[in-house]
C-alpha cells in the first residue's frame, strides 16, 4: 500500500474504513454500487479487498447493472419522442456542467492531497 497508496490517494486508514464497511454492509453494498455513477466503476476494489466471494460479486453485479441499463434504457425511450427539445437542453447545460465537475475535481484532489500530507506526517 505504502508503494502505491500516495498515486491513488489511498491510506491504509481508508483500506481499513473500507474493510470494516464492508464486514458490516457487503452484499447491498455492490449491488446498490453498481446503479450509482462513478461509484459502479470502482465497487470491485472494495469487494475485493475484503475477498466477496466471487459467486455473490457476480450474481449482485449483474443484477445491479442489469437495473442500471433498464433505467437508462426507459430514460432513452422516454427521451425519443422529445429528442429534439433533450439534446437542445442537454446542450446549453453542457458547459457549466462540465466547468463546475472539472472544479470539483480540482478541488477533492487537492484536499485529498492535503489530507493525505498530513496522515503521512504523522
Amino acid at each position: 500500500m505504502d508503494r502505491w497508496g500516495k498515486w491513488i490517494l489511498l491510506s491504509h486508514k481508508d483500506l481499513d474504513t473500507s474493510e470494516r464497511w464492508f464486514a458490516k454492509y457487503g452484499a447491498p453494498t455492490v449491488l446498490i454500487g453498481r446503479v450509482l455513477p462513478v461509484v459502479r466503476s470502482v465497487i470491485s476494489v472494495p469487494a475485493g479487498i475484503a475477498e466477496m466471494k466471487r459467486g455473490p460479486f457476480v450474481a449482485l453485479t449483474a443484477i445491479g447493472s442489469a437495473a442500471w441499463v433498464a433505467l437508462l434504457s426507459a430514460l432513452g425511450y422516454a427521451a425519443g419522442k422529445n429528442w429534439h427539445r433533450v439534446e437542445k437542453d442537454f446542450h446549453a447545460a453542457q458547459t457549466p456542467t462540465i466547468a463546475v465537475i472539472v472544479v470539483l475535481i480540482i478541488v477533492a484532489v487537492v484536499l485529498r492531497v492535503r489530507s493525505m500530507r498530513r496522515y503521512n506526517a504523522s
